[in-house]
């Protein structure tokens, strides 16, 4: 052992290497604009990602109209994030729209009116059931964060 820092020429020469390894590592990935975990740039969060929102929601209808199924109990065990993926193409595009199979917005009706049934939310009895793929332009004033476009990608009738 050296008598200034307690450690050997070697093992400072292996320590010393390591850092250098990594922080070159950093660079070249930055330089290649690579995503390769921990060395990434993290560029999701560095830079603007087009003028649009989409989100995919499920709407209930009744003989007064219809209504977003935007809450956890109406169709546990899912949330309205995890419906909204599974109505979205995979891999997402902007481009594409797939509608969703009827049987899947069966299955929605089918769980909305368990839950309210036994009890777990106070919606009203449903007459069917559309899913839409809304889309908000962004805008700084959120003036139409109320009223995105909406496209009609199925519907179904609850008795189905």
């Amino acid at each position: 052992m050296s008598e200034q820092g307690g450690m050997s020429g070697g093992r400072r020469l292996v320590v010393s290497s390591f850092i250098v390894l990594v922080i070159g590592l950093q660079f070249l990935e930055v330089a290649r604009q690579g995503e390769h975990w921990p060395y990434a740039q993290y560029a999701m969060y560095a830079s603007e990602h087009g003028g649009d929102i989409t989100w995919f929601r499920v709407y209930g209808v009744t003989s007064e109209g219809e209504f977003p199924l935007d809450r956890d109990a109406y169709f546990s065990p899912f949330d309205p994030q995890r419906l909204s993926f599974s109505l979205a193409p995979r891999p997402p595009r902007r481009d594409l729209v797939i509608p969703p199979t009827p049987d899947l917005l069966r299955v929605v009706g089918r769980l909305y009116e368990r839950a309210r049934v036994a009890g777990r939310h106070d919606g009203p009895a449903l007459t069917g059931l559309r899913a839409y793929q809304l889309t908000w332009e962004l805008d700084r004033s959120l003036a139409n964060r109320e009223h995105p476009a909406k496209v009609l990608l199925g519907e179904v009738r609850a008795n189905e």
